[in-house]
């Protein structure tokens, strides 16, 4: 006899509970730590600090940009040059000479520079610096007499200097010269100046075609009133740069004695003023397109809608996770351009050690499961073998053999229970004697009681038919030969009944035979039913409504269908006693037509609670001398014939109990 798996898995449980779960614990929260506390909090810290560094840097070039074009066009000989300008003859000239002079000396020591230009009040171009960034000499002076109208025909940036030009009268009151920006753009200036056609520029833009712009108001000596405008155009390499530095970092070990780690696929990248336009990245290509058009990035477009600097996670491409830290940098309302700067790594570098860390742990858990199971099998073998022994002596006291032994040569609790055995299989043959002979008696009791109840139920309607017959003599009744007819019909069924009762408990040892056919259901219980129908039983009142159609058939033997009803019917008249009732029984097809149904219902006293919860268990009674077979055999009776039966009503105003047999055919 094979030993039950169980207890094999029960002592693996038992020694993973052991072993394994707080291995398992301690690895998932070292590892939790370590991803949360250790990579992930220190990685969007060190994120943020960088974004955040990166826009103050970005933030203090700008800041430089405007303070140095400010400063030089506070200069208090620019004012009366720029009026000179419009003067005839060599003091224009002269003033013009002094101007470029001017421009070319500061340009000189700013590399990022593109051009330097004056605009006088008028809007005529009068000076444009010639000195390159490389100090060289650029003898071509395309812009100067031209009007800034004919350059620029119809251009935003036409429109931001002459914001300069006529800046307001709040801004002449501020202590500051008043200056106006331009912010990331292609510089049709720019291009005229270098004599490029102004042509639309090719997509993606290059780095060198893009230009950020301030445009200075030069202040007469009274500080009321302009007399003209210093433009500086700076290349936006100058801000890629920054940008650029940035990446480098990520890409360089942070200890290289040591073989410090590399964030390779880290970048910095930059946002116009909505949040949606890349204007610095490290891959140029992408400069000029769309955060959530192009790239399908919304969840990062609404987190820096959100806060001025945090950190964001999300995908990109698809598959890719990725960890950005980004911010803010000053809004045009502090003299910034509102860009937003960000920073951004894959998560999977991010957390590549820690991730090798997990890998280690579920090695180790995956070893120490094994080891369990092993260790676990040794020991089942060693514990389970006396309990094999033992279940197969259990086995063969359950074939009948109490003589069998267990003999366990040991000194444990296993040994005790091979001693409890052996004691147990001997009460089990002295009880086994007493037992058979206990068995006897009580059958023979029980089939006493059971012939006497089922002999009772015949006489009910013996006794009723020969009332009738006495009664209908008594009242020379116009039809007594018919009445005496029906009811000797079935006074002699009943005792066919009695006779096949009697046969069937002289021959218990085996269940009497069932003549099981197909019967239409409608006459078979009006014939059952014509004892107690046509008047009153006694102060009893029955009826029988048939709700059948004529083909309704049943597979049931007559009967054992003649005892269910006729205990049900002796069952309602008990229950409506001596100050008489109504009985009512209908029979109608099931509601879900497979089913035929037989209602009793009766106006007696109804049944308690308790009752109702017992009263199809044998030998439980209601009446005082019942014997509590009579709704235990119903009910066997209803069941051997596929159906089902229950008391579905009892309150004070009576029972009502519903039958239901499977329905062979309906028409």
């Amino acid at each position: 006899m094979r030993l039950p798996r169980g207890f094999f898995f029960k002592l693996v449980l038992i020694f993973l509970v052991i072993g394994l779960v707080p291995l398992a614990v301690v690895s998932i929260s070292a590892w939790s730590q370590a991803r949360r506390g250790m990579t992930e909090t220190a990685t969007r810290y060190w994120l943020l600090r960088t974004a955040r560094e990166t826009a103050a840097l970005l933030d203090g070039a700008v800041d430089d940009m405007r303070a140095l074009v400010r400063s030089w066009a506070d200069d208090d000989s620019l004012a009366a040059d720029l009026l000179a300008t419009s003067e005839p003859g060599a003091a224009g000239t002269d003033a013009a000479t002094r101007l470029r002079r001017f421009l070319d000396n500061r340009r000189r020591y700013r590399p990022d520079l593109d051009a330097l230009i004056f605009v006088a009040r008028d809007g005529t171009i009068v000076a444009q610096s010639t000195t390159t960034a490389t100090g060289s000499t650029d003898p071509q002076r395309r812009l100067e007499g031209l009007p800034l109208a004919t350059v620029l025909v119809a251009s935003e940036e036409r429109e931001w200097i002459e914001r300069a030009l006529a800046p307001g009268t709040k801004a002449l009151a501020s202590a500051q010269v008043p200056v106006s920006s331009r912010d990331w753009h292609h510089s049709p200036l720019m291009r005229a100046a270098r004599g490029t056609s102004a042509q639309a520029l090719p997509a993606p833009p290059a780095v060198s075609d893009c230009e950020v712009g301030f445009a200075s108001s030069v202040l007469a000596e009274d500080r009321r009133q302009v007399t003209g405008v210093l433009v500086a155009i700076f290349d936006w390499a100058h801000i890629q740069g920054a940008l650029d530095d940035v990446g480098r970092r990520f890409r360089e070990e942070d200890d290289p004695e040591d073989g410090g780690r590399r964030y390779s696929s880290g970048y910095p990248f930059m946002f116009a003023r909505d949040r949606d336009t890349i204007i610095a990245h490290h891959n140029k290509v992408l400069l000029g397109s769309s955060l959530v058009t192009d790239h399908k990035l919304e969840s990062l477009h609404a987190a820096m809608a959100t806060v001025r600097a945090g950190v964001h996670a999300y995908e990109y491409p698809a598959g890719i996770g990725k960890i950005s830290g980004f911010a803010h940098l000053k809004g045009p309302e502090v003299g910034g351009f509102g860009w937003v700067v960000g920073v951004g790594i894959n998560s999977a570098q991010v957390f590549a050690e820690v991730d090798s860390l997990g890998t280690f742990l579920l090695w180790a858990a995956l070893i120490t499961a094994g080891l369990v199971i092993v260790l676990a099998a040794v020991f089942s073998h060693r514990l389970t073998q006396p309990l094999r022994r033992l279940m197969e002596h259990t086995e063969r006291v359950a074939q009948g053999d109490l003589h069998t032994k267990l003999d366990l040569k040991r000194n444990d609790e296993l040994a005790v229970l091979s001693n409890a055995f052996n004691r147990m299989t001997a009460d089990l043959e002295r009880s086994r004697v007493a037992l058979v002979e206990a068995e006897k008696s009580a059958a023979w009791r029980e089939m006493a009681r059971q012939v006497a109840h089922e002999i009772k139920n015949p006489l009910t309607p013996i006794m009723l038919g020969a009332q009738q017959i006495r009664q209908a003599g008594r009242d020379r009744h116009p039809e007594l030969q018919a009445i005496v007819d029906a009811n000797v019909l079935a006074i002699l069924d009943q005792c066919e009944h009695l006779r096949r009762i009697a046969a069937d408990f002289g021959a218990f040892a085996g269940a009497a035979k069932r003549e099981v056919k197909a019967h239409e259901l409608a006459p078979l219980l009006q014939q059952l039913l014509t004892p107690y129908l046509g008047g009153k039983t006694g102060a009893v009142q029955c009826t029988f409504e048939d709700r059948l159609p004529r083909s309704a058939t049943v597979q049931a033997d007559a009967k054992e269908m003649q005892r269910l009803i006729l205990n049900l019917l002796n069952n309602a008249l008990e229950a409506c006693g001596p100050r008489g009732g109504k009985i009512r029984v209908l029979a109608e097809v099931g509601d879900d037509a497979e089913h035929v149904r037989i209602s009793v219902s009766d106006t007696g006293q109804g049944l308690t609670p308790e009752a109702m919860q017992r009263l199809f268990e044998p030998y439980f009674s209601t009446r005082t001398g019942g014997t509590g077979l009579g709704l235990a055999l119903c009910r066997r009776i209803v069941e051997d014939h596929g159906g089902t039966i229950h008391c579905s009503d009892s309150s004070a105003a009576g029972t009502t109990f519903r039958v239901e047999l499977p329905l062979l055919r309906s028409s």
